[in-house]
């Protein structure tokens, strides 16, 4: 476990990840029914961009700081304007601080909703506990869940949820090379549980082969999957994450629309060169 996203918070995978995110619970929340968040990967939730930690390796320079000074004097789509709504609301418009999955979850769900966060990190996960716990004030969702787990035990031990609906966000490090494989078996696990479930994944595009066989593997599932891939440069010569990808498992209805127009802005506001560019298709 040598993985800390504090070292990677805020950069343009991020971005595109969270606002994503973001839309999926939107999208939930059309109906009045409670569901459950699951969250497998959760991080610490809130992370310090004036840290030791972001410091050591900037990539928020060429993400979220980008997007700051891209809405300065640019007009955006009303899911990218929510999403810095939400950043606001933790970095008291300094700029300074940015929040992971557990925060936007717990800012955003209603009084019927339910959260559980789970982190296996020995060191991040009291540091989740006590970052969330202290932004309780302003938030409607009073039902959370902490647990200290391997975020792909989850996928078995929490569900299917007592609401029967719910939002799975899979957000593994891959720091480990069979990453795409334990993915595909957390999925089925998953699945056979809760077969109705939203599923969605992110994934640090590093080899082409391997995707290639991730989204076969997602077409055998038979469901119908939304396919988001997000291209920040060229990838020859560069060094760091340049691609990253999201895949949906039962997307909610009308999720690609309500995506796009913020797709768009983010193409425009995070561009390194000509090489930005973002797919967006169904499996």
């Amino acid at each position: 476990m040598n993985y800390r996203h504090a070292y990677h918070a805020a950069n343009f995978a991020d971005v595109v990840k969270h606002i994503v995110l973001l839309a999926l619970i939107k999208s939930m929340q059309r109906k009045d029914k409670g569901f459950l968040a699951l969250d497998c990967f959760s991080g610490i939730g809130v992370y310090d961009l004036h840290s030791t930690f972001a410091g050591r390796s900037p990539e928020y320079l060429d993400g979220i700081v980008k997007l700051w000074d891209y809405a300065k004097n640019n007009q955006l789509d009303e899911l990218t304007s929510d999403f810095l709504n939400l950043l606001a609301q933790i970095s008291d418009n300094n700029q300074r601080y940015y929040p992971g999955s557990p925060f936007i979850i717990a800012k955003t769900l209603r009084e019927q909703d339910r959260a559980v966060f789970n982190e296996l990190h020995p060191e991040d996960f009291p540091t989740l506990k006590e970052n969330i716990i202290e932004f309780r004030r302003g938030c409607s969702c009073r039902k959370w869940q902490f647990e200290n787990s391997d975020g792909y035990q989850t996928l078995k031990s929490k569900l299917p949820p007592t609401e029967k609906r719910g939002l799975v966000f899979i957000d593994p490090p891959f720091e480990k090379p069979n990453e795409y494989d334990l993915i595909i078996d957390g999925l089925a696990e998953g699945l056979k549980r809760f077969s109705s479930g939203v599923f969605a994944v992110w994934l640090a595009i590093k080899d082409e082969k391997q995707l290639g066989h991730y989204l076969n593997k997602l077409r055998e599932f038979q469901k119908e999957v939304l396919y988001l891939e997000f291209t920040l440069r060229d990838s020859k010569g560069k060094s760091g994450l340049t691609k990253m990808g999201i895949s949906i498992i039962n997307p909610p209805y009308n999720i690609e629309q309500m995506i796009k127009p913020a797709l768009l802005t983010l193409k425009k506001a995070l561009k390194f060169d000509e090489y930005t560019n973002f797919e967006l298709k169904t499996l």
